[in-house]
């Protein structure tokens, strides 16, 4: 479970900003609204491209240079590719990631991003904000001319020493998948 995993004080700061963003939706008198750190999963998804597995393997490795992502594990004969990113904004994590701390009742996210980057500017943080993503990709040739691709990512906000897994909400890896798939 997600929640135990976290130090204490990600949790305290997870839940202060839940506490602060119940303190600041409107209140709706016969429903407490009660904060809730979303379980996090992978992103999974599969597609089939046109093109030998050495031709996909080529063409990701230079959408990953496109995409400004850097290369972790690339084994061309097991078909393995992982990447990262480590320089994404709140603003990125807003775009591609749902909050992670919701209320109970109406599954709704209870602040953003941006606004808890603020928050904890405002609160004497020492840095702002910032986003990761990994990429793993799993090349397997389907046919002469056909390619199976298997895209998993993993999303994480930074905020000091402390990171919170987020859910993918399929923007940024559909924009990959669109990418492979018109080269």
């Amino acid at each position: 479970m997600i929640i135990h995993t976290l130090k204490q004080t990600t949790l305290f700061s997870l839940f202060s900003l839940a506490f602060v963003a119940c303190q600041m939706a409107a209140p709706k008198p016969e429903i407490e609204m009660l904060p809730l750190i979303m379980p996090v999963t992978p992103y999974e998804t599969e597609f089939v491209i046109r093109g030998s597995s050495e031709e996909v393997y080529e063409q990701i490795i230079q959408l990953s240079q496109k995409l400004n992502l850097n290369a972790v594990t690339l084994d061309p004969n097991s078909g393995l590719m992982r990447f990262e990113q480590q320089s994404l904004s709140p603003n990125d994590l807003d775009l591609y990631c749902r909050f992670p701390v919701i209320d109970v009742n109406s599954q709704s996210p209870l602040s953003n991003f941006q606004t808890w980057n603020q928050q904890l500017l405002e609160q004497g943080a020492a840095s702002a904000m910032r986003g990761e993503v990994t990429l793993t990709f799993l090349i397997s040739q389907e046919h002469i001319e056909r390619t199976r691709i298997s895209l998993r990512s993993n999303w994480m906000a930074v905020f000091a020493l402390q990171k919170q897994p987020c859910n993918s909400r399929g923007v940024f890896e559909l924009r990959v998948e669109k990418a492979l798939k018109r080269q």
